[in-house]
């Protein structure tokens, strides 16, 4: 059950209407969850990001993640003085998951694939 407090949303959601790449987002209706669905401009493809309220997000985190982060999403670890194990890093991008902080999905965003290390071949803006 997640128990983000609400001015880490408020702040997400401030982040998220000021970032260029992004056209809208919304918030879908998963019980207990917050995941968003974000539609980004230039043709760039749909993102579904999932703010996660866990202090250390670990394997049982990633494991019980919600059922709409698939490919091509993202995990955000929503608590400024949260962290993840860092192992989980690699398992994530064999999926095609994105995982870390605000800055990260921010600077994801700006690349088609939001899950390869940015500069990787797979991320190049076309």
């Amino acid at each position: 059950m997640a128990t983000l407090h609400h001015t880490i949303v408020s702040f997400f959601e401030a982040r998220m209407t000021k970032h260029s790449r992004v056209e809208r987002f919304t918030r879908m209706l998963i019980a207990d969850e917050y995941v968003y669905a974000i539609e980004r401009t230039d043709g760039f493809g749909s993102v579904n990001v999932f703010l996660s309220d866990a202090y250390r997000f670990g394997r049982a985190d990633y494991v019980g993640r919600p059922n709409q982060i698939t490919r091509g999403d993202f995990i955000l670890i929503a608590r400024p003085e949260a962290d993840f194990d860092v192992s989980l890093v690699e398992r994530a991008r064999k999926n095609g998951i994105g995982i870390g902080k605000i800055g990260k999905l921010m600077g994801a965003l700006n690349y088609k694939s939001v899950w390869p290390a940015p500069g990787s071949v797979d991320s190049i803006l076309s």
